[in-house]
């Protein structure tokens, strides 16, 4: 089902085929042909060629993290070796930075393209750190850029990236089960990236802004709706879920993971490639539940703008999510968009510990009359957000290993891969 569609088009989606073949993209990538000859011509007569571009991109160290460019050694201010890729429809851009920290394109389809840079730092590099600075694993950045004939020249900054703390290491969304959806075998996996034990009690997970679409998926367009989307101070959240505990009954050790299942039983007697969840730390539990009393219970904060409409908590169709610090939400500053039954409260920047963003391509969209608004989420939360294509069924998205850490560069798109089965509480 895509993620974020009103409830009238759930039953449209709900017949969309998913094909077994699955790629991840980072976000804005066009659905438009490729095609040399002038969109829009349907008589096969026109003649004019489309002009391409040579696209060369620089990756430069931010400013702010100059001084850690210096402990490494590098040098002029531009990061050499660093991943770069910019994708378009079917033409998907992939290089590496030379010694000048540029990477050239060439026959390059014009347009917009959103290009994420990755320089993952090697044991070698982290051990010149300064001991503050030895939480350190990569360089992360990008931005959208419009690639136009002949020559297009970037500069894009990629900032230092810290392992963080607690974060979401893997989301198995729905799949099919004969020709419908089976919801109630998902779940979210979070891991303590830290070297320190962390206490999962009362931390907050929730849905993010997802006003994707301008027009029908919320009545309400992109022009007001992505003053909230785009918000750099913090996610306005419609859907929010606390943890149980009251201080320190749930702790998590590094390297450990705990897995949060829409239902804590075991999916596979249904069919033998969904995953056993009946040992899952925690559940959540709405008003349809069979309640596992092994794993405890997640229950929802305030009154939720949009209704749980199965009675199971929520499934994971991907969408915005995130992991919070814990707070008293009576606190924070609310918003009541039109269309919303409820007030959502907004969490704030400094709170939130881990954001992912998963989504349909722009083509899926499209097929419902939808167009996708210009920003789906401010880059301070996540740089680099990812489409699934054709989310493919048993197919899992997993936080790439970095050793015994997980990489966390702050891009979707970076940092998870693609598996082809779930893997809940497994860690690298």
């Amino acid at each position: 089902m895509a993620p974020g569609l009103p409830a009238a088009l759930l039953a449209v989606a709900a017949t969309f085929a998913c094909t077994a073949e699955v790629t991840l993209v980072p976000a804005n990538q066009e659905s438009e042909s490729e095609s040399d000859s002038t969109p829009g011509d349907t008589t096969g007569n026109d003649t004019t060629i489309v002009q391409r571009a040579t696209f060369t991109v620089t990756a430069q160290v931010a400013a702010a993290d100059a001084g850690i460019a210096t402990q490494l050694g590098w040098t002029g201010g531009v990061i050499a070796g660093a991943s770069v890729r910019a994708p378009r429809g079917s033409q998907d851009l992939v290089g590496t930075t030379d010694s000048l920290g540029r990477v050239t394109f060439t026959e390059v389809v014009p347009g917009l393209r959103r290009v994420s840079i990755l320089r993952v730092l090697t044991d070698a590099e982290r051990a010149l750190l300064a001991p503050e600075d030895a939480d350190l694993t990569a360089f992360g950045g990008g931005g959208d850029v419009v690639v136009g004939p002949p020559l297009t020249e970037v500069a894009l900054p990629a900032s230092a990236t810290r392992r963080g703390s607690l974060v979401i290491s893997e989301m198995f969304p729905t799949t099919w089960l004969g020709n419908s959806h089976y919801y109630f075998g998902t779940y979210v996996e979070l891991y303590n990236n830290a070297d320190t034990t962390i206490f999962l009690d009362g931390k907050l997970f929730g849905l993010g802004p997802f006003f994707f679409t301008d027009g029908l998926q919320n009545g309400l367009p992109c022009s007001l709706t992505q003053q909230w989307q785009a918000d750099p101070d913090g996610l306005w959240t419609p859907k929010l879920y606390r943890l149980p505990g009251s201080g320190q009954q749930y702790p998590l050790g590094p390297g450990q993971a705990a897995v949060l299942a829409t239902d804590a039983i075991d999916h596979s007697v249904v069919d033998p490639r969904w995953p056993d969840l009946s040992s899952a730390r925690f559940e959540f539990i709405s008003y349809a539940d069979v309640d596992n009393p092994a794993s405890a219970n997640i229950t929802p904060v305030g009154t939720p703008a949009f209704d749980d409409l199965l009675g199971h908590g929520p499934w994971f169709t991907g969408d915005m999510w995130f992991i919070a610090e814990s707070m008293d939400i009576a606190t924070l500053p609310t918003v009541q968009p039109p269309n919303y039954r409820v007030p959502i409260p907004r969490i704030p920047r400094a709170t939130i510990l881990d954001v992912v963003t998963f989504m349909n391509v722009p083509s899926f969209y499209e097929r419902y009359g939808l167009v996708l608004c210009p920003i789906p989420v401010s880059p301070v939360f996540d740089a680099g957000p990812a489409f699934w294509y054709e989310a493919g069924p048993f197919m899992s998205f997993r936080r790439k290993p970095l050793g015994s850490v997980l990489l966390r560069s702050g891009s979707t798109a970076n940092d998870f891969e693609i598996v082809g089965a779930p893997t809940p509480g497994g860690i690298p």
